[in-house]
């Protein structure tokens, strides 16, 4: 096992990964895989991506690695929405947690990081792509209810706004919101009497 742990050799790892007999051996192999691909030498941290396959392992790269590209890479071989959305709230690079929204078409996630993520560009891109699947007009009820939620529970207050807005149905501010109209020449006027 502690030799394992001082290989860079990805094929040899990935070998020992497939068919050592020992669990811990096999844990330890995929271990220093995950290791090197989080790594800043492009090349071993691609060849030891090519060879892992775990969604867990995926995930991390994707929103730990050292490399730019090489999360690119992990992030173009996840497929579940959730874990889309676990690289979104905590992934590292800004090109990496947008282009995994940009994938996303999971409602659900979507209102899940529309309410929970502070990043005002990212929670609004969120409640936009849920707009954009949900479909624009008066909402539907389930739609409605995901608007509402995000309306009273959204972390990022232009979200909260968005999301009351779109519960009303328009597109304009809401009647109350407006000021009323003053009139400025009878305060010139006040102002000058004084």
């Amino acid at each position: 096992k502690a030799a394992v742990v001082r290989l860079a050799d990805a094929s040899l790892l990935a070998q020992i990964a497939a068919q050592d007999s020992d669990e811990t051996v096999r844990a330890a192999a995929e271990e220093t895989l995950q290791n090197v691909a989080l790594a800043s030498n492009p090349d071993a941290a691609r060849a030891a991506l090519q060879v892992l396959s775990g969604e867990a392992a995926l995930i991390t790269i994707a929103r730990t690695a050292t490399l730019e590209e090489i999360a690119v890479e992990a992030l173009e071989r996840i497929l579940k929405p959730h874990a889309l959305g676990l690289v979104v709230k905590k992934g590292s690079h800004e090109a990496v947690r947008k282009a995994a929204l940009e994938r996303l078409d999971d409602t659900t996630e979507l209102g899940d990081l529309a309410r929970k993520l502070e990043e005002k560009d990212l929670a609004m891109s969120a409640l936009g792509r849920l707009e954009a699947i949900l479909g624009p007009g008066t909402p539907s009820a389930p739609a409605a209810e995901i608007f509402t939620l995000l309306a009273e529970r959204a972390r990022n207050k232009a979200v909260s706004r968005r999301a009351r807005l779109l519960v009303q149905g328009g597109e304009a501010e809401p009647a109350g919101a407006t000021q009323p109209p003053s009139d400025r020449a009878r305060q010139i006027r006040l102002c000058e009497e004084m």
